[in-house]
């Protein structure tokens, strides 16, 4: 998913992005390896598509440090809401599951961009 963000014009490579994020978590066995995979590939799209914030032709450390500091926590966002997603899987089964995740992904979205955890840059 990393790769359907600026500077490249590949933005249908979200769909892929999406459908590996959801096999990945689908495909989990327990809340260990649902952590594991999904702040994996979180922290990889993460890092492909904030690289930025870093700012590394700057000397600022605190730029750098406050760039990294963002690409690893931010993934952790997403896995709150992302664990919604496996509790259903868990509790209802995969077809009720596969539904939902527009609705639980957009549902993160209007909490991500309307409350102070905002997050405009990605």
């Amino acid at each position: 998913m990393g790769l359907s963000f600026p500077p490249f014009k590949t933005w249908y490579l979200a769909y892929f992005g999406l459908a590996i994020l959801i096999f990945l978590i689908v495909d989990s066995k327990n809340y260990k390896e649902f952590f594991r995979r999904t702040y994996l590939s979180l922290f990889i799209w993460n890092a492909l598509s904030l690289y930025w914030i870093a700012g590394w032709q700057s000397s600022d450390i605190f730029l750098k440090l406050g760039g990294v500091a963002t690409v690893v926590i931010h993934p952790i966002f997403f896995i709150i809401f992302l664990s919604v997603f496996y509790t259903v899987k868990k509790n209802l089964g995969e077809k009720i599951t596969l539904l939902s995740f527009p609705f639980i992904w957009t549902g993160f979205e209007y909490f991500h961009n309307n409350t102070e955890f905002s997050f405009p840059w990605i």
